[in-house]
C-alpha cells in the first residue's frame, strides 16, 4: 500500500511540475536575450515569436548531476503538504513568473535570471526565434547546446560544455574547463569567431571550402588539422607571442581565434567525424 502511495505521489507531483515549469513571453522590441543560469541549457528555434522556457529533463548532452542526487527537488514529496500556501523565497531577485525565474527587459534586452541552484534545477529548453541573439551564462556545472541559429551567440560556461551546431552568427565562446565543439554548415564571412578555452579541448568541425584567417594559440598542448593551412610569419617571437599559429584557409577571409592553455585544438573538415 505504501508504494502504491509513493507511485500516486510521484505520478501527481510529475504533473504539476509539468505544468508550473513552463513559461512564455512576448519578445516584442526585444533584440538579445540574456540568460543567467546555475544548469544547462538547449536553445532550439520556437514555434513562434516569443520566449519559451521549459524543463529538459531528457537532455542527453547536458552535464547534470546522477539522477540520484535529484534527491533535493524528487524525494521530499512528504513536504508538498507543508509547501501548499507557501511561495519560495529568493535572495536578490523575485520570481516574477512562477517558475523560479526573474524577468525583466532592461531596452532591448530581456534578462532572464534563473533563481533556483543548480541541485534544484533540471535543464532549461529554451525555444527562440532565430534572429534573436543570445547570451547565456550558465554557472559552475551547467553545458549550453545550441542549434540552427543566425544571430550574435555569446556563451560562458565554468565546468560545463559548449555545443554548437549549424550557427552563422557571431560567436563568442568561453570555457574554463568544459569541452567546446562547433559544428558549421556554413561560416558568414562578416561573423567572426572568438573562442578562449582554459581547460578543455575544442573541437571545430569547419565546411571543407571555409575562407578564413586562423589566430591560434595552445600554451600546454597541441593543434591538429586536416586543412591544408598556410602559415603566416608570427608578428612577435618566443613565448610571450599571442599566437602560435596565424594561418590562412581558401586564400583567407572571416577571423577565427582560438586560444587554449591546458587543451589540445582540432579543425577538421565537417565531413570527418567528431574526434
Amino acid at each position: 500500500m505504501r508504494t502504491l502511495n509513493t507511485l500516486l505521489a510521484l505520478f501527481l507531483l510529475s504533473n504539476f511540475t509539468q505544468a508550473q515549469t513552463i513559461y512564455k513571453r512576448s519578445l516584442s522590441g526585444v533584440k538579445k536575450v540574456k540568460i543567467e543560469t546555475a544548469t544547462s541549457v538547449k536553445v532550439i528555434e520556437g514555434p513562434t515569436d516569443e520566449l519559451i522556457v521549459q524543463v529538459y529533463a531528457n537532455c542527453t548532452e547536458c552535464k547534470t548531476l546522477p539522477e540520484e542526487d535529484y534527491r533535493y527537488n524528487l524525494s521530499n514529496i512528504e513536504e508538498q503538504e507543508e509547501i501548499k500556501g507557501l511561495k519560495p523565497f529568493y535572495p536578490g531577485e523575485v520570481d516574477n513568473t512562477g517558475v523560479g525565474l526573474h524577468v525583466e527587459k532592461e531596452g532591448g534586452t530581456l534578462v532572464v535570471k534563473d533563481l533556483k541552484s543548480f541541485f534544484q534545477r533540471k535543464p532549461l529548453l529554451v525555444k527562440l526565434p532565430k534572429d534573436i541573439a543570445v547570451s547565456i551564462d550558465s554557472g559552475i556545472r551547467g553545458s549550453v547546446i545550441i542549434d540552427q541559429r543566425s544571430s550574435e551567440l555569446d556563451i560562458t560556461t565554468d565546468d560545463g560544455n559548449i555545443i554548437l551546431n549549424s550557427t552563422t552568427g557571431p560567436i563568442t565562446c568561453v570555457s574554463v574547463s568544459g569541452e567546446i565543439n562547433l559544428t558549421l554548415d556554413k561560416v558568414n564571412q562578416e561573423s567572426p569567431i572568438a573562442i578562449t578555452n582554459w581547460g578543455g579541448k575544442t573541437i571545430l568541425n569547419l565546411p571543407p571550402t571555409i575562407k578564413a584567417d586562423f589566430y591560434l594559440y595552445s600554451y600546454a598542448k597541441d593543434i591538429f588539422t586536416d586543412f591544408e593551412l598556410v602559415s603566416k610569419p608570427l608578428k612577435t617571437k618566443g613565448q610571450n607571442s599571442k599566437f602560435k599559429v596565424v594561418s590562412q584557409s581558401n586564400g583567407g577571409g572571416v577571423n577565427i581565434t582560438v586560444y587554449s592553455t591546458s587543451g589540445n585544438i582540432f579543425i577538421k573538415r565537417k565531413s570527418q567525424q567528431n574526434h
